[in-house]
C-alpha cells in the first residue's frame, strides 16, 4: 500500500511538471506564421486582367496625301484638335493581351483644306496587341506598348462646284494601322489612371481626285482626302479593371 501511494504521488508531481511545457508546445503551434512561399503565391493574384478606359487629348503631327484642285492647295497638314475615345481590353497574367480603341474627332484639325466647307469628324476604330510591364505590388504601375489594324473614317461636307455655294456631305473609311506606349497606374481600389502617345496611319490609293468625283459621289472624295493620311495623338484619362 506504501508502494502504491509513491507511485500517486509521483505520477501527480510529472503531470504537474508536464502541463504547462504541453500548453506552452500547442500555443506555438497555433501561432506560427504560414510560410514565407505561401504570401508570394497570393501577394500577385488580386489584380484585374479585364481593363475599361475613357481618356480626352489632342491630334497633332498631321501629314500626307496633299493635293491640288482647280488651282488651289489641298494640304492636309493641319494642327492641333480635339479627341476623345474609349479603351477595353484583356492582359492575361496581366502582361499579355489585346484591345479595342475606339477615338473621335469632332473637329479634325489634320484635315483644313480649302476643299471642306468646315473642318470634318475623323474617328479610327483599332484592334491593337497590347504588352504590359507587371511592376509594384499587385501590379500597381504598367508600363505598356501596343499596336494594331483597323480603320480610319471621315464625314464632311465639301464643296461640289467652283464657287463655293453648293456642299455635299461625305463620308468614306481606309484601312489603317497604330502604335503606341503608355503606362497604366493603379491604386488600392480597382481604379487608376491611364496615358498614351500613339501614331495613326491609312493606307495610300492609287487613285487621283478628279472634280467629277464630286459630282457622281462625294464619298470617293473621302477616301482619296483620307489616302496615306498620318498623325499623332496623345490622351489621358481614367481607368478601371476587374
Amino acid at each position: 500500500m506504501m508502494r502504491f501511494g509513491h507511485f500517486a504521488i509521483t505520477a501527480a508531481v510529472v503531470l504537474g511538471l508536464s502541463a504547462p511545457a504541453l500548453a506552452q508546445q500547442a500555443s506555438s503551434q497555433v501561432q506560427t506564421p504560414p510560410p514565407a512561399s505561401t504570401i508570394a503565391n497570393t501577394s500577385g493574384t488580386n489584380y484585374g486582367k479585364w481593363i475599361a478606359s475613357g481618356f480626352a487629348g489632342a491630334n497633332f503631327g498631321a501629314g500626307g496625301n496633299d493635293f491640288d484642285f482647280l488651282g488651289f492647295d489641298g494640304d492636309d497638314n493641319g494642327g492641333a484638335s480635339f479627341t476623345f475615345g474609349g479603351q477595353v481590353g484583356y492582359l492575361a497574367s496581366g502582361i499579355v493581351g489585346g484591345e479595342f480603341l475606339a477615338e473621335f474627332s469632332p473637329s479634325a484639325g489634320n484635315f483644313d483644306n480649302v476643299l471642306f466647307e468646315n473642318k470634318p469628324t475623323v474617328n479610327s476604330y483599332m484592334f491593337n496587341a497590347i504588352v504590359a510591364g507587371p511592376f509594384g505590388t499587385y501590379h500597381a504601375f504598367n508600363p505598356y506598348v501596343s499596336g494594331g489594324i483597323g480603320w480610319i473614317g471621315l464625314r464632311g461636307r465639301v464643296f461640289t462646284d467652283t464657287n463655293f455655294i453648293d456642299t455635299e456631305h461625305v463620308s468614306g473609311q481606309r484601312f489603317g494601322w497604330d502604335l503606341g506606349a503608355g503606362v497604366m497606374a493603379w491604386g488600392v481600389s480597382h481604379f487608376g489612371v491611364r496615358g498614351d502617345i500613339r501614331y495613326y496611319r491609312a493606307t495610300s490609293g492609287s487613285d487621283d481626285f478628279v472634280f467629277d468625283d464630286l459630282r457622281s459621289g462625294g464619298d470617293n472624295f473621302s477616301r482619296v482626302a483620307l489616302s496615306g493620311i498620318h498623325f499623332w495623338k496623345a490622351n489621358g484619362g481614367v481607368a478601371f479593371r476587374w
